[in-house]
């Protein structure tokens, strides 16, 4: 089996095994979902890549999540059984700003604290010498209070 660090990559789970979850975020190479573990009730947020170079797209994330691990705001690695050319995350519940802003409309001082926590985390991923390449508003998870999390 093929990993990163200890983190499952090949796939322990056969993709028709993976549990179904909502889908927070699909392009061609990507789609994101969450859902809640069987047996142990724990909320986790899929990454599938497709494509030729999803391994090692997915080997080089798992690697700068290890480095970003102590940084407030960036999502953890979950160890859990995953279909092949997946990562797992620990899910905090958060919900993607994309559908925040769809749903609801905010005031510039209601949106003043959620910038500098966003500001922050991404200031802490920077002093880390990593640059977040795609910084969109579907990658984004805030949770209660909004703390954010980064996809």
């Amino acid at each position: 089996m093929a990993s990163q660090n200890g983190i499952p990559l090949s796939g322990d789970t056969p993709v028709g095994e993976s549990p179904a979850g909502d889908v927070l975020y699909r392009n061609e190479k990507t789609v994101v979902t969450r859902c809640v573990m069987p047996g142990s009730g724990e909320r986790v947020v899929f990454k599938q890549a497709f494509g030729a170079d999803a391994i090692r797209l997915l080997r080089h994330e798992a690697g700068i999540l290890e480095r970003l691990a102590g940084i407030k705001g960036v999502v953890k690695i979950a160890q859990v059984p995953t279909p092949a050319n997946t990562l797992a995350f620990h899910a905090d519940g958060g919900i993607p700003l994309s559908e925040l802003l769809r749903k609801h409309k905010f005031s510039i001082p209601d949106m003043v604290e959620p910038g500098r926590a966003l500001a922050r985390t991404l200031a802490g991923v920077h002093r880390a010498g990593v640059i977040h390449k795609d910084v969109t508003p579907s990658k984004w998870l805030f949770r209660c209070r909004w703390r954010p999390a980064c996809q």
